[in-house]
């Protein structure tokens, strides 16, 4: 079971080290704006890293404005978490892993695996419970890997 849990953190680093570099203000999106908040915008190793997030329950919300469905039984997580990467001439960075590694407020550790999407690198994440959150961040592009680690509050 250890080795399972080795191999998958592994893992996880390995896709995230491949997607955290890209300079956020000179990334050109096709005039779509990024969803969510802007909740860190930081540099590592020139690379600019620009993090959204996004509460799917609120987007859902949204979306189905005007429609009658249950959203009580469908299965989704809390958040979803953008990173935004631009290397260190600005231009945004498209083929990178990036993993996310979150520590809930009570000490629970939660991994997962971003996919590219809307000209950044997002994956669902359970910020559920009020407090301080941990999220690291790893981004792989070529050679190169980034981390970031910070601390966000859900309130």
């Amino acid at each position: 079971m250890k080795i399972k849990a080795v191999v998958l953190t592994l893992s996880l680093f390995a896709v995230a080290s491949s997607a955290l570099a890209m300079d956020h203000g000179a990334m050109k999106m096709g005039g779509a704006a990024p969803k969510g908040v802007m909740i860190r915008d930081v540099k590592v190793d020139g690379y600019q890293m620009s993090y959204h997030l996004i509460d799917n329950a609120a987007e859902m919300a949204k979306s189905a404005k005007g429609m009658e469905m249950d959203h009580s039984k469908m299965e989704m997580k809390s958040h979803h978490l953008m990173l935004y990467l631009a290397d260190p001439k600005g231009v945004a960075v498209k083929d990178a892993t990036v993993g996310y590694l979150t520590v809930s407020p009570a000490g629970d550790k939660a991994q997962a695996m971003a996919m590219a999407m809307e000209g950044g690198y997002g994956a669902d994440v359970e910020l559920k419970s009020k407090g301080k959150y941990t999220v690291k961040a790893k981004a792989v592009i070529g050679q190169k890997t980034l981390i970031d680690e910070f601390s966000y509050e859900i309130k």
